[in-house]
């Protein structure tokens, strides 16, 4: 009883009584002292057990809130905690400084300040974080790899968490491991390529903004011609003899309007063939760069197509555009035909 701190002891007729007064084969209830049972590794919340258990995965513990030990490792908030103490003691292993929970990682003039200060609001008891085995992954390429490799890793852990703040890295890395462990093996590969995630991202980026220029020149060159069809419906509509249907005006406003729309429909033709010679383009790149990129991560393709996501997309609706604008083009002709037959038409009727 000396060990464990007990309060509040009252007996079978809820009179209370000191530790003095205890008798053998009597019932006792009692309220325990959690705070001398922590030195025991017994603790009360998941709360409790980050921020007084010594951090050692080998110590035996027990977590009342989840009823679970040190050996189940199954259990969501366990597995959780150990991932996440593997990550913290990764990065203090790595770093070029630590002091008071704090890690400082330099890298080509630059460097990175983590606080590893563990929380239980950053472990999930409900789900993993990390998936089976993927820090262990991790680790095992990590070890392997030359000092010229290990250095793009520190590198890439400094870009991804660059722009976190410092007490949220370390929660961040966590949450969002698998991401850094596929840029790290981008930037792995692209090394052996004399390239870099970030210059990967950069070039994609910039192609991308070079074509959506390209495709938007275009546009605007188009819109800036092709506003004079309205005008031309109008227009010939307009100076259309109704009462005389034979009249040689009417005939030259139609064949004024054939010219009009070859002339116009060749217009679109170069700016749609203009828009092809784009798409080639675009392919072409990507073509290009997705054969510089062949690897075992397949994510590193996804990132390569979905950088031109948006630009394929609005290509299409451009080319359909197109497409929209000759078909009206056409119709004034058309209809500028059809509707001298019904005048002529009308006109022998009556």
């Amino acid at each position: 009883m000396k060990e464990i701190e007990i309060d509040n002891i009252i007996d079978e007729e809820g009179v209370e009584i000191s530790e003095e007064e205890l008798l053998v084969n009597k019932k006792y209830t009692f309220d325990l002292a959690w705070t001398s049972l922590r030195r025991y590794n017994f603790y009360t919340t998941c709360d409790d057990f980050v921020k007084f258990n010594n951090k050692n995965k080998s110590s035996e513990f027990y977590i009342l809130e989840i009823d679970c030990t040190e050996k189940e490792n199954s259990n969501y908030f366990i597995k959780n905690y150990n991932d996440l103490l593997s990550i913290k003691e990764f990065i203090t292993e790595i770093a070029d400084d630590n002091f008071h929970e704090k890690s400082i990682i330099y890298s080509e003039n630059r460097y990175l300040k983590i606080n590893n200060n563990i929380t239980s609001n950053m472990l999930s008891k409900k789900d993993y974080t990390l998936g089976v085995g993927v820090f262990e992954t991790f680790l095992d390429d990590y070890d392997k790899v030359s000092k010229e490799i290990k250095a793009i890793f520190k590198s890439e852990l400094i870009n991804f968490l660059n722009e976190i703040n410092e007490d949220e890295k370390l929660g961040h890395l966590f949450l969002n491991f698998s991401e850094f462990y596929k840029r790290c093996i981008i930037g792995y590969e692209y090394y052996l390529k004399d390239f870099s995630y970030n210059k990967v991202k950069a070039e994609l980026d910039n192609s991308v903004l070079d074509f959506s220029k390209n495709i938007r020149n275009v546009v605007n060159d188009s819109q800036n011609k092709l506003i004079i069809i309205p005008a031309a419906i109008v227009l010939a509509f307009s100076t259309f003899e109704v009462k005389e249907p034979f009249n040689i005006k009417n005939i030259f406003v139609l064949i004024s309007s054939v010219l009009f729309a070859y002339m116009m429909d060749s217009f679109v033709k170069n700016q749609t063939s203009a828009l092809v010679i784009i798409k080639i383009n675009i392919n072409n790149y990507k073509d290009i760069f997705l054969d510089k990129s062949k690897s075992k991560i397949s994510n590193l393709n996804e990132i390569i197509l979905k950088s031109f996501l948006d630009i394929d997309i609005e290509l299409k609706r451009q080319e359909k555009w197109m497409l929209g604008i000759r078909r009206i083009n056409w119709m004034i002709p058309i209809l500028l035909f059809f509707f001298l037959l019904s005048l002529i038409y009308n006109m022998r009727r009556h």
